[in-house]
């Protein structure tokens, strides 16, 4: 059902076997630490939102994100995926302040929109696709796209600000992709 769920402190383990969030809005701020919510299964958000501000979340296994969802980071936040990450077209992944950090520990699969506007941003991830219709944008400088294994790009990638950067064992550039560069970002 619809609903909001919001953690102004310390968390227990309420919503530890939570597997979906949907018409909903899950809320974690200030010094908030949520960890293995759904171990080894998929977490799935269709439609809903989750909003970490200066907190920490970990979901043990994969994330579902479908369309008309959103995940949005801000002031120092860390999100930690034990799986996979499917952001669907229609969704959205949105780092916002500075210094946040997301850690995807299978393949980060990109469909939707991925943003990262703050300084210092980063998102880490055991591979990545950015499928056809994808918009990946690293817009705040020093910001980090770091992939353990290969990383593809069939849709649009871009390195907008001074110091971003994109490090992966191998990157292919599909005939379909476009990829935008600022003068001082590198991939690598």
């Amino acid at each position: 059902g619809a609903g909001t769920i919001s953690s102004d402190g310390g968390m227990t383990n309420a919503l530890s076997h939570l597997s979906e969030l949907s018409n909903s809005i899950l809320t974690l701020n200030g010094s908030t630490t949520l960890t293995n919510i759904n171990p080894g299964g998929t977490f799935t958000l269709g439609p809903a939102a989750l909003n970490l501000n200066s907190a920490s979340l970990t979901i043990g296994g994969a994330v579902n994100n479908t369309a008309g969802s959103a995940i949005s980071l801000g002031n120092l936040s860390t999100l930690t995926i034990g799986g996979a990450l499917a952001n669907s077209e229609g969704s959205g992944v949105f780092l916002n302040g500075t210094g946040d950090r997301m850690t995807v520990t299978g393949q980060f699969s990109n469909s939707g929109s991925v943003s990262l506007h703050g300084n210092s941003e980063s998102v880490t991830a055991g591979s990545f696709d950015n499928g056809l219709g994808g918009t990946f944008t690293v817009a705040g400088s020093n910001g980090s796209v770091i992939v353990t294994n290969a990383a593809t790009n069939e849709g649009t990638l871009a390195l907008n600000a001074t110091g971003d950067t994109l490090s992966a064992a191998s990157f292919d550039n599909a005939a379909s992709g476009i990829l935008t560069m600022d003068g001082l970002s590198q991939i690598g």
